[in-house]
């Protein structure tokens, strides 16, 4: 399995290459949940739908609180950012990189451009209201169906777009 350093230990990483064996941008991305909950698992599409235009794809886990408290996510962001573009390995020093994040990994994305030198930064604040009144919300999750589904193909096409226009 795939791991980057964190300023406490290794973080948990995906790797996502685009099909057609392209070698465009190198994108780290930086998952959403108030930075309290979910991971690079839940947010696996982001990962498949850059890669699909294109990208390649580090999409990785940080400290969560309230176990780790404020700046643990920051620094976690930080060094892994640092360690794809400054080390050979990943892939990210010849071509260029952009930095991705949805709700608090948009913040995520934010911080380490400005930490760091400036990069090729895309970073996106997305709030997505996942229950719906209007619709039956499933018993087990507490998502609804329809409107929630919309709503996640809405955010996939504008991203698409998002990632064309910084091309």
């Amino acid at each position: 399995p795939l791991a980057l350093p964190g300023a406490a230990g290794l973080l948990p990483a995906r790797l996502y290459r685009p099909l057609d064996g392209a070698d465009g941008a190198c994108l780290l991305y930086f998952h959403g949940g108030g930075f309290r909950f979910l991971s690079k698992e839940s947010h696996w599409i982001f990962g498949v739908r850059f890669a699909q235009a294109g990208y390649t794809v580090y999409n990785i886990d940080y400290r969560l609180a309230p176990e780790h408290l404020y700046p643990c996510a920051i620094e976690d962001a930080c060094l892994a950012t640092r360690t794809i573009i400054g080390d050979s390995r990943f892939g990210a020093r010849d071509r260029n990189f952009v930095l991705a994040g949805e709700s608090a990994g948009a913040n995520l994305a934010l911080a380490c451009n400005f930490v760091g030198q400036t990069y090729d930064c895309l970073a996106f604040t997305i709030e997505m209201p996942f229950k719906d009144h209007d619709d039956n919300p499933e018993p087990a999750t507490g998502w609804s169906g329809a409107r929630s589904k919309r709503l996640g193909q809405d955010v996939l096409s504008t991203l698409a777009v998002l990632v064309d226009e910084l091309r």
